[in-house]
């Protein structure tokens, strides 16, 4: 017997010489860990700094400080910012390399936040040069890591998730895909709600607003429209504002209200020309141009008229180009310049068919259903992982018992069960004490010092 403990206690020896390094692999993990939150805390506070700066050259000199000390989630910020403002000036090109790089550094920093947020700047990028296919596909993909990422319930993991349906949201609505256009934006401003979120309600609602403009359910449209100009005053947004102005504008002119629709074009116009982004100034300045076309004032239609042209195609924006070319027909043609207006239809339709082209269509569909597909699958694979547990739970007293007893016994003596309790968990009990049966006093040890693995064997 006494050689039986003596094992026991060499086993038990050997097994904190495992133990012990393993404890100190954990300490240092934790450390790690309270080193990354640490970390996670400056890199917020460093975006929230970079979100200020609003000159490219600044930004720039920061990059390449952060280069220069291998800073890659620095670095990372910088890209992002930078592309924002590269946006918000209509260089698009510009913007999609600086969203890429940022794009790059979150993969290799494997950084679920900033992957998704890299791919949806690039969505909106693609989207704003109408090239929709591609939108759809960042979108698509951003929203597949913000469904996979462990912290979706998080404030910032839904806004990720919000951001993407949005986007995809926006791409339907272009394509005349209004259901699922609806149903994203309606799942988008539900969250958005949730998170409390001013100005991403307003976004939703003024969205949600369009759909129901284009399908002539006008009173509904401006309930929408209205109640997103509210949030973005609450949000206090002058550039929400001024697109709610451009939306109601859109509602009275449709019902031939022009005198109403010039006051809040004009309100949107001043909005817009306070602002930097140059692509939603062209909303207002091309809205500007169609109530003066209406109302047959030639001055002011080529006046805005001219300048939209202009600045569209420094933009590269095809989309704006498509309605500028249309309104230049509908004028040539009403003072029957018809060579004129003849060829402002052809430029317009060829446009159009580059932003709305079939081809675009159809790929717009492939990822709708790809996503559905991979989202079912990756159910499937969550429900299997759920029952693994079960299964595992399930074998463990087989496993356990056939574990040999040696190894049994060290388990037990290592949770800091006393001796005579770790032979009745294995089973063998009664070789232990020579009889079949335990004492009243030895049962009463069994109740107080009563481990996992003892209720486990017990319950067989």
């Amino acid at each position: 017997m006494r050689e039986t403990v003596d094992n026991l206690y060499g086993l038990c020896g050997k097994f904190f010489l495992f133990l012990i390094p393993t404890l100190l692999l954990l300490a240092g993990c934790s450390s790690r860990v309270s080193h990354k939150a640490e970390s996670r805390e400056y890199y917020l506070s460093l975006e929230n700094k970079l979100k200020d700066i609003k000159h490219e050259e600044s930004l720039k000199e920061l990059l390449e400080h952060y280069r220069s000390v291998n800073d890659r989630f620095a670095l990372m910020l910088c890209y992002k910012q930078l592309g924002k403002i590269q946006r918000e000036n209509a260089r698009f090109s510009d913007a999609i390399a600086s969203h890429q790089e940022g794009l790059t550094l979150a993969y290799s920093l494997t950084d679920t936040i900033e992957i998704v947020q890299a791919l949806n700047n690039l969505g909106t990028n693609f989207r704003r040069i109408g090239a929709l296919a591609e939108a759809a596909d960042y979108h698509y993909r951003a929203l597949e890591h913000a469904e996979a990422y462990s912290g979706k319930l998080s404030p910032e993991g839904k806004k990720n998730r919000v951001v993407s349906m949005n986007g995809i949201g926006n791409v339907s609505l272009t394509l005349g895909y209004y259901d699922d256009a609806e149903k994203f934006f309606r799942l988008s401003l539900s969250d958005e709600i949730a998170l409390k979120s001013p100005i991403g309600q307003a976004i939703n609602l003024a969205n949600l607003g369009a759909i129901f403009e284009e399908r002539e359910q006008y009173d509904s449209a401006e309930v929408y429209y209205r109640r997103s100009m509210e949030q973005n005053r609450i949000g206090d947004s002058e550039m929400g504002m001024g697109l709610c102005n451009i939306h109601l504008g859109h509602l009275y002119k449709k019902q031939k209200l022009y005198a109403t629709a010039l006051e809040h074009y004009t309100k949107a116009y001043e909005q817009m020309d306070r602002i930097s982004d140059r692509w939603h100034w062209l909303e207002a300045c091309i809205a500007m141009a169609e109530i003066h076309l209406l109302t047959h004032n030639d001055e002011g239609f080529n006046r805005y008229i001219i300048r939209a042209e202009q600045t569209a195609t420094e933009i590269s924006s095809p989309e704006h180009l498509v309605t500028i070319y249309r309104l230049q027909h509908d004028f040539d043609f009403r003072l029957q310049h018809f060579d004129k207006a003849l060829k402002h239809y052809k430029a317009s339709e060829a446009l159009e068919d580059s932003v709305r082209g079939v081809q675009k269509a159809n790929r717009y569909i492939d990822l709708r259903l790809n996503f559905e597909r991979d989202k079912n699958t990756r159910s499937l694979q969550r429900i299997e992982l759920r029952t693994v547990p079960t299964r595992c739970a399930d074998r463990l007293p087989f496993i356990w018992f056939s574990l040999p007893l040696p190894l049994r016994l060290s388990s037990c003596c290592c949770c800091g069960m006393p001796i005579d309790n770790a032979f009745a968990a294995t089973g063998y009990y009664g070789k232990w004490n020579g009889r079949g049966r335990t004492s009243s006093r030895e049962s009463r040890t069994n109740s107080v010092h009563r481990s996992p693995l003892y209720e486990v064997s017990t319950s067989n």
